[in-house]
């Protein structure tokens, strides 16, 4: 029996595995008859969740536990009868172990749903995008890599001790901010991280991207998306009333 022992070639092969384990999971949900959220078909949308995964080095066996839902106002009941009522939003199941079961990333196009939603933190840095796949490419990056960082973490447990450990570091250097989304480890990272994907795709405004990214290090700030130029481009009025 001959092996293939091309590093090379078995890591083409994973990644290929899960680009098609991503594309396979993904699922949508759109009611509005409009067949494209800002210019993209359904199967451009499914390869470039695929694209976003293999950029991130999503293992297969990650890739299995993520369900992509493209929605246009999925709201979530959790129990206690709170609602989440999100563009984009990461939702993990575990088992009782603490381990991850699955994670559901869903993505909303509801025009409705961004106008509800809270406004931009005024502290945080703002990422202007100039076209709607900068926008989709920016939610679909930052679920990911939520869903991604979840299954590292390996459990709820570990994953909240490296929050509190980030909390320490920042006191200990003297950051304080009066809200503490703009701070919270797995937002300064997911937000970079869809920087980095934006410098790959969007290659034209790699100097922008990394200004920020730049600039979110030297602060420890996450980066908050600023859809100012493309909300009317991007987003559909679909009768959700928020």
């Amino acid at each position: 029996m001959k092996y293939d022992t091309n590093l090379g070639s078995v890591l083409k092969e994973k990644e290929e595995m899960t680009a098609l384990i991503l594309q396979k999971n993904t699922l949508f949900k759109w009611d509005h008859p409009k067949a494209d959220w800002g210019g993209m078909n359904k199967t451009q949308l499914t390869e470039l969740v695929g694209k976003i995964g293999v950029l991130f080095k999503i293992t297969p066996g990650q890739a299995r536990l993520i369900e992509p839902i493209f929605g246009d106002h999925i709201v979530v009941t959790f129990p206690d009868n709170s609602k989440c009522k999100k563009t984009a939003m990461c939702l993990v199941d575990f088992n009782e172990d603490e381990s991850v079961k699955s994670c559901k990333v869903i993505f909303n196009r509801s025009l409705e749903l961004v106008d509800g939603a809270s406004g931009v933190e005024e502290d945080g840095l703002g990422c202007v995008f100039e076209t709607p796949y900068e926008n989709i490419i920016w939610l679909i990056a930052e679920e990911l890599k939520h869903a991604q960082i979840f299954q590292k973490a390996g459990s709820r447990s570990r994953e909240s001790k490296w929050e509190n450990n980030y909390k320490q570091v920042l006191i200990k250097k003297g950051i304080v901010s009066g809200d503490a989304y703009l701070t919270d480890i797995q937002e300064v990272t997911v937000s970079r991280n869809a920087l980095e994907v934006l410098k790959e795709l969007v290659p034209q405004r790699v100097d922008y991207f990394q200004k920020l990214y730049n600039e979110s290090v030297r602060t420890f700030r996450h980066v908050s998306p600023n859809i100012s130029r493309v909300r009317e481009m991007t987003y559909l009025k679909t009768g959700f009333k928020f």
